[in-house]
């Protein structure tokens, strides 16, 4: 003989199914990326891409730091000369901007035309637009400033014997 509280929630269970796969629950389970293996660092290895030539000014040049920025452009943390240098994606020179802080250590990218530099001997972090070349922000740090990073909205930055954001 069949039992009719059995079939009674085997049919439920299939009604509440049938309810939640919709066609947009379809879909979405099908957008869901596969898991990717994690790579060695073994397995990597470098490629020149492109020798480039960042020119000189008053001293050698010594640069510290660079970043990319969304539209291409290269930004270089120029320690020696106190200035970014800012190259096309080609490499041939846009600007160079001289630092009142005096000597970067390192640069990042915030957006398209916001750079972040770090300076190792002032207490200070400057947020400079490349575009019109002016300074947007001072942040004042406890020490000098060495690495430099920009991810999901903060700004992590390293002194001497510390990391703060």
């Amino acid at each position: 003989m069949f039992d009719r509280s059995i079939r009674r929630d085997i049919i439920l269970e299939n009604s509440v199914t049938r309810r939640l796969i919709t066609v947009n629950a379809r879909y979405a389970q099908l957008v869901v990326p596969k898991e990717q293996p994690l790579r060695i660092i073994t397995d990597m290895s470098l490629i020149r891409y492109k020798k480039i030539q960042i020119p000189g000014s008053s001293r050698k040049n010594d640069i510290k730091g660079c970043t990319f920025t969304p539209n291409g452009k290269l930004v270089f943390a120029d320690h020696n000369n106190g200035r970014l240098v800012i190259l096309e994606e080609s490499g041939s020179l846009e600007c160079e901007i001289p630092l009142s802080s005096g000597r970067p250590f390192d640069v990042t990218c915030i957006d398209e035309n916001t750079v972040a530099v770090s300076n190792a001997y002032a207490t200070q972090i400057e947020v400079i637009n490349i575009s019109s070349k002016l300074r947007r922000k001072v942040i004042k740090t406890t020490g000098g400033s060495y690495g430099i990073s920009f991810s999901e909205g903060r700004l992590l930055y390293s002194e001497l014997g510390k990391v703060s954001n």
